[in-house]
C-alpha cells in the first residue's frame, strides 16, 4: 500500500493497493510507484475506455489547434485508430453521449 496524497474535494487519504504473487515483484512495484508519487508524476489508474479517452483528448485540446490540425486528428482517429483497436471498444462512448468518435471522420 502506498499513500498517494489526499483527495482535494473530500480531504480523505488516497491509497494505492496492488496484489503481487512474488515479493520481488511487490517491492519493484512499490519502489517505482513511490518514486513516481514523490516526483509528482503518479497518475492513478482509471477504467476509462479508449473511445472515451480519445473523445476527451480531442475536446480538451481542440481549442489549441487550428481547424486543419483538428480535422487531421479526427480523421486519423476515425480511419486508423478505431479500425486498428476495434470498434467495439469505442462504440459505448458514442452511444452514451451522442458525439461519437465513429462519426468524427
Amino acid at each position: 500500500m502506498i499513500d498517494v496524497g489526499r483527495d482535494p474535494v473530500t480531504g480523505r487519504r488516497r491509497q494505492h493497493w496492488r496484489a503481487h504473487r512474488r515479493r520481488q515483484a511487490a517491492v519493484a512495484h512499490l519502489t517505482a510507484t513511490a518514486g513516481a508519487v514523490q516526483a509528482g508524476a503518479y497518475v492513478a489508474p482509471t477504467k476509462l475506455r479508449t473511445g472515451e479517452f480519445l473523445e476527451r483528448w480531442l475536446r480538451d485540446y481542440a481549442a489549441t489547434w487550428s481547424p486543419t490540425t483538428l480535422d487531421g486528428h479526427r480523421r486519423a482517429i476515425a480511419q486508423r485508430l478505431i479500425p486498428a483497436l476495434g470498434l467495439p471498444a469505442c462504440r459505448s462512448a458514442s452511444r452514451r453521449n451522442g458525439s461519437g468518435i465513429a462519426r468524427l471522420g
